[in-house]
């Protein structure tokens, strides 16, 4: 049997109430929550707040970047920038545009081929700059043959007056052949160095004997026909036939000498006698070829022992040979 106290109906219509009221508090206090976040983020619950959309932002960037890099991937790289390059080889210049790395590079594009000896500015292994040079460089072994100068000896001679010279023998250049290493530069030589030299023929000196006696002219106070004592005392006596007479009238015959026969420059078709009157005209003989020519004395000599006459060198010449000093003459008048 229900109680009948007092306070049984009220508490039991608190617990209906209870039941009734409970999905309604529920629901209260969820809305109650929402509206806290809601109040605590100091943003209205019905609208993205800064934070949500920032978020937002970054997932779809974060996207985009991924989409771009898997595009990419497939894409072809972008070509390099080219530059513009004067490019100079085998005598001529051209301007190119290239994104060659190297000037190796470079040169094999444009079909430029190289040699080991060639120079290339800059390097092949560096970048091309503003301008490509390639100079051809041809190294070779040339031979050439060349002439040998004439050396000169000099020889004192007491005898011979002083101030005259003699040419005793007349030399003759030699030949060398000279091996050179010749190295060009765009076909220009550069450089030329000897390697090596022979000597194929060798030169002969010219032997010029040189006076340092006294003079030709006779001494002072001495007559200008010198006296057969002077010859004898030097000894260049007639070896044939009659000795010349001391004063022979100009153009008499019948006379004649042997002995040596020099040369010096004098009037051409002259010559030098000791006692024969100027004038007189003189046949000389070479005794070892039998050459023969005529001259008219107007000089005093030769003053050396064992010459009789000496002879310009025009009329030597034609008697001997040019690389001859003296020679052995029959001398007639």
């Amino acid at each position: 049997m229900p109680s009948t106290s007092p306070d049984t109906a009220p508490r039991r219509r608190r617990w209906s109430l209870s039941g009734r009221a409970a999905p309604a508090v529920v629901a209260a206090t969820v809305a109650a929550g929402a509206m806290g976040a809601a109040v605590v983020r100091g943003v209205s619950a019905e609208r993205p707040t800064l934070r949500s959309a920032a978020l937002a932002a970054s997932v779809d960037a974060d996207h985009q970047a991924r989409d771009r890099a898997s595009r990419s991937a497939f894409r072809d790289p972008e070509p390099a920038p080219q530059t513009k390059v004067t490019v100079s080889h085998d005598g001529q210049s051209s301007e190119v545009m290239t994104a060659a790395a190297t000037v190796g590079d470079l040169l094999a594009g444009l079909g430029v081929t190289l040699d080991a000896d060639d120079e290339v500015t800059p390097p092949l292994d560096a970048p091309p700059g503003a301008r490509v040079t390639v100079v051809r460089v041809e190294v070779t072994q040339v031979t050439e043959e060349r002439a040998l100068p004439v050396a000169e000896q000099r020889h004192d001679d007491l005898a011979l007056p002083k101030g005259e010279t003699r040419v005793e023998q007349d030399g003759s250049p030699g030949l060398e052949r000279v091996l050179y290493l010749v190295t060009r530069r765009d076909g220009r030589i550069s450089s030329k160095r000897k390697v090596s030299s022979e000597v194929v023929t060798p030169a002969t000196p010219r032997v010029v004997i040189v006076g340092r006696g006294g003079g030709r002219t006779v001494p002072a106070g001495v007559d200008e026909d010198v006296p057969l004592k002077l010859r004898i005392a030097e000894g260049d006596v007639p070896s044939v036939g009659p000795a010349p007479a001391e004063n022979p009238a100009p153009g008499a015959t019948g006379g004649h000498q042997e002995g040596g026969a020099s040369w010096y420059h004098y009037r051409p078709g002259t010559c030098a006698h000791r006692t024969l009157p100027k004038g007189t005209v003189v046949r000389v003989i070479n005794l070892a070829t039998g050459q023969t020519a005529t001259c008219t004395v107007a000089d005093r000599g030769p003053f050396v022992a064992g010459r009789i006459i000496d002879l310009d060198r025009s009329v030597f010449l034609a008697i001997a040979g040019p690389n001859q000093g003296v020679v052995r003459v029959r001398i007639e008048w």
